[in-house]
């Protein structure tokens, strides 16, 4: 909600800098949004943990393995030829979530 608010209010906001004549009509609206992006902004800081953030950022910041071929984890050897794509889509799946 908050992130699909805040795209609207940039939106507005550029529609009005384009277009000067509208901020007599849009002011009252884009007041009324930007309250509605704070509200929902102040939502995600109250239920977010600070401690699952500093993960997901460490993790995002982690290099993708390079070569796995090399060094092939022993569970992964029966895997055949694509041992290596697999864990490859297993590491981005699990970075990205």
């Amino acid at each position: 909600m908050w992130r699909r608010a805040q795209t609207h209010a940039l939106r507005g906001f550029g529609a009005v800098a384009v277009f000067p004549w509208l901020r007599p009509w849009a002011s009252t609206r884009l007041v009324a949004l930007t309250d509605v992006v704070d509200l929902a902004r102040d939502a995600v800081v109250r239920s977010a943990d600070a401690r699952d953030l500093l993960t997901a950022a460490c993790v995002a910041a982690l290099p993708a393995p390079t070569s796995l071929r090399e060094a092939l984890p022993d569970v992964a050897a029966g895997w055949g030829l694509d041992g290596e794509a697999l864990l490859l889509e297993a590491w981005t799946r699990w970075q990205s979530a």
